[in-house]
């Protein structure tokens, strides 16, 4: 992967394109189960596999509706619709508890 930083396109609501080195990756949002960022990547997984791409956090965040997605944590994301367990601190999605961060525990709608 290269260490060029990727750009983000928005389409029509039901897909994103983000731009890797010369290639575009064209990720489905209701495949999205969450996005985790790890330093200046940001990891997507989804139903079949796990996008990494070197971007902030925060510009995915400002393309995704916050409908579907809301942001739990400085390092992850999830998908609204996704949720299977949920408590105070923890989320449960896709059988991975992430945790819920205290900065963003009052703005969040699950």
């Amino acid at each position: 992967m290269e260490a060029e930083e990727a750009l983000l396109e928005i389409g029509e609501r039901d897909h994103i394109f983000i731009s890797s080195g010369k290639k575009q990756v064209k990720i489905i949002l209701q495949d999205i189960f969450y996005i985790e960022s790890l330093r200046e990547y940001i990891h997507i997984h989804t139903k079949t596999e796990t996008f990494t791409f070197k971007m902030p956090i925060s510009r995915i965040e400002a393309s995704l509706n916050p409908s579907m997605f809301a942001r739990i944590h400085k390092s992850y994301i999830i998908s609204k619709p996704k949720i299977e367990v949920k408590s105070a601190t923890v989320v449960q999605v896709k059988g991975k508890k992430l945790p819920i961060g205290r900065t963003y525990k009052p703005f969040i709608d699950l």
